[in-house]
């Protein structure tokens, strides 16, 4: 036992860090920044749930509060090992979890006996998008009115790179919910943050847009890197638009869309509500 003691503490240096010089490492939430490249990265073929797990996951959001957030949340530790260890598509979630997780992370309501491992990826986007269906309530701070200067711009920038509305919509209300709707987020935007320094990266952006960018930019005779894609990307999320804008630029696209104007001064960003189209 003193060999041992020896061989792992001893002999190795010890580092002494005080609390307020350590980065904090917030494994769950980064998953948000890398949500497409860590579902690349699932070997595990992934398919859709059954009609009948889909009725029964909605009727549990809806009856117990808080249970979106925590199945969101546990998934995200699960996907980090299923990415790590890998695992057969029809293996029972709760088993894999009882193997490699010890009953840590739990989904509740049976789910653990119904959903397979090739069921992760779509449980996922289901219960998220349940939440946006609900509407996004961003926090006080971030409901600040977008000046008419980047309103203008922004509206150019669109229409420029063709991007729909409701693409770049619902880009801005996924962000709210995920990183501007929870007080106690340790992770949350400053909000005079540049909205390009969150959302430029690719990995925030459909596949559907992305793939648009890419033949644009194909179509310029340029070469299709990821650097381009996120040059057009940030063009978009033009300057003066900050965080704090996000909820304000949301009702103002809103209402480009259905052709009414919002009034000057008026305070916006109270609840979106978000038609799930795909």
């Amino acid at each position: 036992e003193l060999e041992l003691v020896y061989e792992l503490v001893a002999t190795k240096a010890m580092l002494s860090v005080g609390e307020e010089k350590f980065r904090q490492f917030v494994f769950a939430d980064t998953f948000y920044d890398n949500h497409e490249a860590i579902v690349a990265k699932i070997k595990v073929k992934q398919t859709s749930l059954s009609l009948a797990a889909e009725i029964k996951l909605k009727e549990c959001l809806q009856n117990t509060p808080g249970l979106q957030r925590k199945i969101i949340r546990n998934l995200q530790i699960i996907f980090r090992f299923l990415v790590q260890i890998g695992g057969e598509p029809d293996q029972k979630l709760g088993n894999y979890c009882k193997r490699w997780l010890k009953d840590e992370v739990t989904l509740p309501f049976g789910l653990q006996d119904t959903i397979c491992l090739k069921h992760l990826v779509k449980l996922y986007q289901c219960v998220e998008d349940y939440g946006l269906s609900k509407g996004v309530t961003p926090l006080e701070k971030f409901r600040v009115d977008l000046p008419p200067a980047p309103q203008v711009d922004l509206l150019e920038q669109l229409k420029q790179q063709d991007m729909p509305f409701s693409d770049f919509i619902l880009v801005m209300k996924r962000f709210c919910i995920r990183r501007l709707s929870e007080p106690d987020d340790k992770t949350i935007k400053s909000p005079n943050s540049p909205v390009a320094e969150c959302l430029g990266d690719v990995m925030h952006w459909p596949t559907t847009t992305i793939n648009a960018f890419k033949s644009a930019i194909a179509k310029d005779h340029q070469d299709v890197t990821e650097y381009a894609i996120e040059r057009r990307l940030k063009s978009i999320l033009v300057s003066g638009f900050q965080v704090r804008h996000i909820a304000s630029a949301i009702d103002f696209l809103e209402k480009e869309m259905t052709g009414k104007k919002p009034k000057q001064g008026s305070r916006v960003g109270r609840t979106f509500q978000l038609g799930l189209t795909g």
